[in-house]
């Protein structure tokens, strides 16, 4: 069976060979273009991809200073079809984000706790500000939570108190020096933990 393609009969199941692999493949796994034998691309599916990405690395400064230069001309526009296509695609969004999250949690985590522990000072004094701000927001938000979500908070409650987690040891602190504002460092962290640790071996051999 012909059909008429690029203005000349070529067979269903036409074929074409790669000018980057040189391997003869099916046009449908050519990308479209109209400049192209057939209306596809000179190159396979594959080899574009290939190319693109060693052109991404090899201009990597020069097409982020381009796009920096088209972001900063045209700023508004682009915030315009950002928030459209996020609204359009929540949910693919949303599991891209799962995803990458799920396969590069590791890697998350560690940037997250060294992003932390290098700006600690500043952190903290955004957090202080932050709560000085929003007492009743965040108090009423609170109280929504913990009344939603009771039963959730018994266990994790239980957990981080069994794992001595940053977040349990923080509160200890906190609660040692009521009234007191002041800076809760990792070392502080550590040496509460330390102590409480010690607390409960010698209540263990006792």
């Amino acid at each position: 069976m012909l059909v008429n393609s690029n203005k000349t009969l070529t067979p269903i199941g036409q074929v074409k060979r790669c000018t980057g692999c040189g391997v003869v493949k099916c046009v449908s796994l050519f990308y479209k273009s109209k400049l192209g034998k057939f209306d596809r691309a000179s190159k396979c599916s594959d080899c574009t991809i290939k190319y693109t990405r060693e052109y991404r690395k090899e201009n990597q400064a020069a097409l982020n200073a381009k796009q920096r230069k088209y972001y900063e001309e045209n700023r508004s526009a682009v915030k315009v079809m950002q928030r459209k296509y996020c609204k359009e695609n929540q949910d693919i969004i949303k599991a891209q984000k799962r995803k990458y999250y799920k396969e590069n949690q590791a890697a998350l985590n560690a940037k997250q706790r060294k992003y932390r522990k290098e700006n600690q000072a500043a952190l903290n004094a955004k957090q202080r500000k932050y709560r000085k701000e929003n007492q009743d927001v965040i108090k009423a938000r609170q109280r929504k939570y913990r009344k939603e979500n009771q039963d959730v908070i018994k266990v994790q409650q239980r957990k981080y108190c069994d794992e001595l987690h940053d977040n349990y040891v923080s509160y200890l602190l906190k609660i040692e020096t009521k009234g007191i504002d002041f800076e809760i460092t990792p070392e502080m962290i550590e040496l509460k933990r330390l102590q409480v640790t010690l607390k409960r071996l010698k209540k263990e051999i006792k």
